[in-house]
């Protein structure tokens, strides 16, 4: 492992072992879990996906409490559990927690790509996707030792928006965490430009529009 010094974390290529929509690129949790756990401390991930924080939790020693709505059928490991429907789940032990990891759907941007559930985060309006994201961080500061951390990346949504404006997640979700949470850090993590076509392209120079090309990462502290 190579810490990252800076608070831009740029992948160009994935390593994650398993492939699915929505992945994170392993190395995100990789440089979390250098930074705020040691070996042995537990990290709970709610978005589990295709399992990737299992992978390197394992690889780092770390335990891991990693559950998903609708988990792959070929990762065993990963519990079935809907963070949104059933609540905050996670080990019996939570003063062994040290990171909460959220890699939530990025609201309407994955609309119909898991489920058509309106339980789904990506399936929401907008201001309830936000209110129940916000519930969710909430739950898990409410279990939190003092000291852990929390930390959920999420994209800003703009090209799904008929006229193309931006919602800021990341903002929205700063400014309503309340005094529980502490917010510590902030890392931007780029895509690359080829997620675009000509097409849109086109339709951003005409239309004057800064293409979104990054996601952000907010780290809190629990107080």
């Amino acid at each position: 492992l190579e810490p990252e010094l800076y608070d831009i974390w740029n992948f160009d290529k994935k390593t994650n072992e398993v492939k699915h929509y929505g992945n994170t690129e392993v190395r995100i949790v990789d440089n979390l879990l250098y930074t705020f756990t040691e070996p042995f401390d537990i990290v709970v991930d709610p978005f589990g996906g295709g399992g990737s924080t299992i992978d390197i939790c394992k690889k780092r020693m770390r335990r891991y409490w990693v559950s998903d709505r609708l988990p792959p059928v070929e990762r065993t490991d990963i519990r079935t559990h809907d963070v949104v429907v059933d609540g905050v789940s996670g080990p019996p032990r939570w003063a062994d927690v040290a990171l909460v990891y959220l890699d939530p759907p990025y609201w309407c941007q994955a609309k119909g790509k898991y489920s058509r559930d309106k339980t789904d985060l990506a399936n929401m309006p907008l201001e309830e996707f936000t209110e129940t994201l916000i519930g969710v961080i909430h739950g898990y500061a409410s279990k939190l030792k003092s000291g852990a951390h929390l930390a959920c990346i999420i994209s800003p949504t703009q090209w799904p928006n008929e006229d193309k404006h931006t919602d800021y997640h990341d903002i929205d979700l700063a400014r309503a965490i309340g005094k529980k949470l502490k917010l510590v850090r902030r890392v931007i993590c780029p895509y690359s430009s080829e997620q675009y076509n000509g097409t849109q392209v086109n339709i951003a120079k005409d239309k004057k529009l800064w293409m979104v090309l990054s996601r952000t990462m907010l780290v809190w502290q629990k107080e």
